[in-house]
């Protein structure tokens, strides 16, 4: 389980959900940056070094992309009062971009026109925040792009697909409704497991903390903190056998693929990038 490749024959799906709320206009204390900023670096930095490890030279002056791995955006925020049954706003998670890897390639060459493994973190998404948190909503949406893909997939070589949720953790819809979506994608199993999910959590309140993929949720330090510990992947064995990055970071079984207020930089890209490198060659 848990040992499927990402190739061309069979690529990955990298789905990333973005908070884009109004309180991730919240500026973090560590350095005066807003949380969105933050979440649209992330996304940036983990894309961009997926591109960078899925290059190869085919000569002194050009390089090709396999094409290796499939990403989704979900956006979810949204104008109006999520408190005001009469106001129905636009609280539904929206879908930024679905393209194939291809599509993202010939996108970044606009951006640079340098050769790829020379590129910076590529701007492919701009912050943004407004509106509620309508994280279930966007965790939906994920489930149905994944049973959309498991329809047209029916390999024994196909690697898991990976959600990847950044978010200040405070959702605005039914909590109900978000662990009923997170039970449907894991119900989507595959011949290498079920799908991946693993939450960043980014706060800036005064009494957060640090967490590094915890095992016991009594770590956690609110009750939002604790809502992303239990719908993120437990950590099993299968899982540290086939995942150098998470031996890399000391995540051993038991953990969850949830971290909250990371302070080194560093580590929260590893981390998020985990879903990209878990099965990269």
């Amino acid at each position: 389980m848990y040992s499927n490749r990402f190739t061309r024959e069979n690529p990955g799906l990298i789905v990333f959900l973005v908070d884009q709320s109004g309180s991730t206009e919240d500026v973090m204390p560590i350095d005066g940056h807003a949380i969105a900023d933050h979440i649209a670096d992330l996304v940036n930095a983990c894309i961009t070094e997926a591109i960078k490890q899925a290059t190869i030279q085919t000569s002194d002056d050009d390089e090709e992309v396999k094409h290796e791995i499939c990403f989704v955006i979900i956006g979810y925020g949204g104008k109006g009062n999520p408190d005001d049954e009469k106001d129905e706003g636009n609280w539904k998670a929206e879908l930024l971009m679905a393209p194939k890897y291809s599509d993202v390639i010939s996108k970044e060459y606009n951006y640079q026109k340098s050769v790829i493994s020379n590129l910076e973190i590529l701007p492919i998404l701009t912050p943004a925040h407004g509106g509620g948190t309508p994280m279930a909503s966007a965790y939906m949406t994920a489930y149905n792009v994944l049973k959309q893909s498991n329809q047209s997939h029916d390999g024994e070589r196909d690697p898991v697909p990976v959600i990847i949720n950044i978010s200040d953790g405070e959702p605005t819809d039914n909590t109900a409704d978000l662990r009923k979506a997170i039970e449907d994608i894991k119900s989507l199993q595959t011949a290498d497991g079920s799908p991946l999910i693993i939450n960043l959590h980014i706060s800036a309140k005064p009494n957060a903390k640090e967490l590094k993929a915890p095992s016991n949720i009594e770590d956690c330090y609110d009750d939002y903190s604790k809502l992303m510990f239990e719908i993120s992947t437990e950590v099993t064995d299968d899982i540290v056998n086939n995942s150098e990055p998470i031996q890399r970071l000391g995540i051993s079984k038991g953990g969850r693929l949830f971290c909250s207020n990371i302070k080194d930089p560093a580590y929260a890209g590893q981390f998020v990038s985990i879903g990209t490198r878990v099965k990269m060659k």
